[in-house]
């Protein structure tokens, strides 16, 4: 197979388009898990874009990542306008023409050509081609949160990774579940007690490696986790997956979760979570405002220097 992967600078942020959900798996397969190093994805959406701005290590991070998958309708978006804005001849008009791009952006269909490589998704299918496989899994982080987003209490309850990845196991009969622990935070101070459990956890079924690495610290957290550990342990492919693990245990149906079927999905965690207001308002309408103002001032440097 092919791949044909076109990368685009974001507000400075390297997301990889081309690949739809089949190919990304592929490639992940084919190129990544046998490549002998520590393999980064990021799910790069709007809110990492707009939160890469003020943290350049985070950013550096997604930049050097094995694969920045553009995890978002409003990446997909951000890439049709920044195309569209390369072919408005610079003038007096500019101003105008790309307000007019950016509405056709939001009205008119984006190019086939253009995919989102949902996080979740992409989770639910790496289980499912590593139950067919063979690949090991591993499950780390992931907390109850509260309405206000507090870390709920854990003590009494059972472990939240757990509990996914029995989840992924009756969705995916065969997956070989590595380990999966929710005890660690993500700070640094934790990072050798963390990496002692998982390893104990690799002695314990035999393994010298863990093919996938899911990791729930939320962004930046989880991706710098990865960073600084991944190949202590070692770990073939990392992936930061924020909520993922909320959605397998709410999910009900592997089939509509493998595709994540639901449109509104940000809006019904949104009523049940209101926490999450400031995220949406990065995404919506911070980062579209920003960029359109890049990419006005590019233009507009472009066309005094001409």
């Amino acid at each position: 197979m092919e791949y044909q992967i076109e990368s685009e600078n974001i507000l400075g942020v390297r997301v990889d388009f081309g690949l739809n959900m089949s190919s990304a798996v592929n490639y992940i397969e084919k190129k990544l898990l046998s490549n002998g190093s520590c393999n980064l994805i990021s799910t790069t959406n709007p809110e990492f874009i707009m939160d890469a701005q003020k943290d350049r290590d985070f950013q550096n991070i997604v930049n050097k990542s094995a694969l920045s998958l553009p995890d978002g309708v409003g990446v997909l978006m951000a890439k049709n306008f920044i195309d569209k804005t390369k072919l408005i001849e610079r003038g007096p008009a500019t101003i105008f023409k790309m307000i007019a791009a950016g509405v056709s952006c939001g009205v008119f269909p984006l190019d086939s050509a253009l995919q989102r490589i949902n996080g979740i998704s992409l989770v639910f299918n790496l289980c499912s081609l590593s139950a067919q496989k063979g690949y090991s899994v591993f499950f780390l982080g992931g907390r109850k949160r509260n309405r206000t987003g507090r870390i709920t209490d854990q003590s009494t309850e059972e472990d939240f990774s757990v509990k996914a990845s029995e989840r992924m196991g009756e969705y995916y009969p065969g997956l070989n579940i590595a380990g999966a622990t929710s005890k660690f935070s993500p700070r640094e101070a934790d990072d050798e007690i963390t990496v002692t459990y998982i390893k104990e956890c690799m002695r314990k079924k035999n393994l010298s490696t863990i093919d996938f690495l899911f990791v729930a610290y939320g962004h930046p957290k989880q991706e710098k986790w990865i960073i600084r550990n991944a190949h202590k342990l070692p770990a073939k492919v990392c992936i930061g997956v924020g909520g993922t693990f909320d959605y397998i245990l709410e999910s009900r149906n592997s089939t509509v979760a493998k595709n994540n079927q639901e449109k509104y999905r940000w809006l019904s965690k949104l009523v049940k979570e209101p926490w999450r207001f400031t995220r949406v308002v990065k995404a919506f309408p911070l980062f579209p405002l920003k960029l359109f103002v890049q990419e006005f001032r590019s233009s507009s440097t472009i066309h005094t220097e001409s």
